[in-house]
């Protein structure tokens, strides 16, 4: 004999769990994306940090060149390389992000050769410039009217070419 079941004893309806899965879902993504977002901030910070370490060495490595180097700075006319006390630094100053590829230059630093500054063999040296990072602008220029005085800009940037922007 078959016994009837009252109202409680019966469980949930289809309506009802389905209900449930849709606030449960819905919780769970907001979690997810909560989680993202603070993924995404946090390598964004990591990035930058090591973006700014990374131009505050090159810029320390060529004010301690002109600084203490013996000759003085060559500009060389170039826009990719000058000469500070007996080093050459090569530079990409077109804009192209540093893989880590053969012959690519980034910022690259070695000893110069001879006494004519000159672009030298990527060879010996040492590489400055992080990957997927790049050169926005890198110039070393002396100071009008004064003596062994030069004014050094650098700009660096992260990233791929689809999260660059313009600079305004």
């Amino acid at each position: 004999m078959m016994k009837k079941l009252s109202r409680h004893q019966r469980g949930f309806t289809i309506v009802e769990l389905m209900i449930a899965t849709l606030v449960f879902s819905v919780i769970l993504t907001v979690v997810t994306m909560g989680v993202i977002s603070f993924s995404n901030r946090y390598y964004k910070g990591v990035h930058a940090s090591t973006t700014q370490n990374t131009t505050r060495n090159i810029m320390d490595t060529i004010t301690q060149a002109i600084q203490f180097g013996e000759a003085r700075v060559d500009p060389s006319g170039a826009n990719d390389f000058f000469c500070a006390g007996g080093s050459v630094f090569m530079f990409d100053n077109n804009g192209v992000m540093y893989d880590g590829s053969v012959g690519q230059r980034g910022v690259y630093v070695t000893a110069k050769s001879g006494d004519a500054c000159q672009n030298q063999a990527l060879s010996n040296g040492r590489q400055m410039l992080g990957k997927r990072m790049r050169i926005a602008s890198l110039s070393v220029s002396p100071v009008a009217g004064v003596d062994n005085m030069y004014r050094a800009q650098l700009v660096i940037a992260y990233g791929e070419d689809n999260v660059l922007c313009a600079p305004s």
